[in-house]
């Protein structure tokens, strides 16, 4: 996504706005046709899934735990130290090491978790989303993913990641303190077990994370090898259900885009790099729009996908699809 709108009117032929109702959207300022990529973003945060069953059901394929990219059994290399991350060489595990995966950052929580769920699985999930996408966030918030020598590097990578969480949040409940809720917990602990450092990372911007993580994580799914043809894929993406290898957070889609109930784009990715491509043409000045909701919850009726919006983002949905639901359904009571 371009935010300058001159640029991104020669370049791709939309551009981000403000509206006194919804805030940032994102509008066509040309004739665009059905297909056009309209935003490419690589992510902030992401997870593989630990889930490595292949498409069929067997374990033959695993993916890449840094780069998502697929790879046979026998290539996997795992990581010297926990139980938990898979890479398709010695190269991304070495990077994954520096870059995130520190031995003594998120690796240790990571293996300290899954011990944990070993002696006790029902009180010590360890589960992918939100439990270890969470330490994932908290380890750059705290400076613990071995790229920060420095008290003033972890600060500064810290404020960069909080910057950008902050304008991904969707809202943060009037409970969120309270002690029987799951996040608030899951941040107690993960502060405790890494140590983290009140001057550089304070409880709330852990609140914040988990939260934001929450609303505006995205699912990235397997792509099919051959599907280079964009026909091809777009007929596949539309009518076929891939695998969910993964989740990433990407700031700049997640506080952009819209929902709509009958949106007018859709989310694809190969493998880290997320993309949103139009499904329908779309003439100068339209929104372009995504839908929140997953294929099964679309498919049910406006009270529905209104309680499942407001739960998630909270706001109500009025976009075209739910207002019309609205009139046949006051026509249908009036003809009663």
């Amino acid at each position: 996504m371009i935010e300058n709108a001159a640029t991104a009117a020669d370049d791709i032929g939309v551009a981000i706005t403000l509206s006194e109702k919804k805030g940032r959207c994102v509008r066509a300022t040309k004739e665009l046709k059905r297909g056009t990529v309209v935003s490419d973003e690589a992510p902030l945060l992401w997870l593989k899934f630990t889930d490595d069953a292949g498409d069929d059901g067997n374990d033959e394929y695993y993916y890449c735990h840094r780069c998502l990219e697929k790879m046979r059994r026998e290539v996997v290399v795992e990581c010297e130290y926990c139980d938990v991350e898979k890479y398709c060489s010695v190269d991304c595990r070495r990077l994954a090491s520096v870059e995130y995966h520190c031995k003594t950052g998120e690796c240790f929580a990571f293996d300290t978790g899954r011990d944990a769920e070993k002696k006790d699985p029902e009180r010590y999930s360890f589960s992918d989303v939100p439990n270890r996408l969470a330490i994932r966030a908290y380890a750059k918030l705290g400076g613990w993913t071995g790229l920060e020598k420095t008290a003033e590097e972890k600060r500064r990578v810290s404020l960069h990641l909080r910057k950008h969480l902050k304008e991904c949040v969707a809202h943060v409940p009037k409970d969120h303190n309270d002690d029987s809720n799951f996040l608030s917990i899951l941040c107690s602990n993960t502060r405790t077990l890494m140590g983290a450092d009140e001057e550089i990372v304070k409880e709330e911007d852990f609140v914040c994370a988990a939260w934001a993580l929450r609303a505006n994580a995205h699912t990235l799914y397997d792509v099919d090898e051959g599907d280079n043809d964009a026909t091809v894929r777009r007929s596949r993406l539309e009518h076929k259900r891939r695998k969910k290898i993964g989740v990433g957070l990407f700031p700049t889609l997640s506080r952009s885009f819209n929902h709509s109930c009958e949106p007018n784009a859709i989310f694809e990715n190969v493998c880290l790099r997320l993309f949103v491509r139009l499904i329908t043409d779309v003439r100068r000045g339209e929104e372009i729009t995504i839908s929140y909701l997953n294929d099964d919850e679309k498919s049910k009726k406006r009270e529905y996908r209104r309680e499942m919006l407001r739960m998630q983002y909270n706001f109500d949905c009025d976009c075209v699809k739910c207002e019309r639901e609205e009139e046949e359904k006051e026509e249908k009571e009036e003809d009663l």
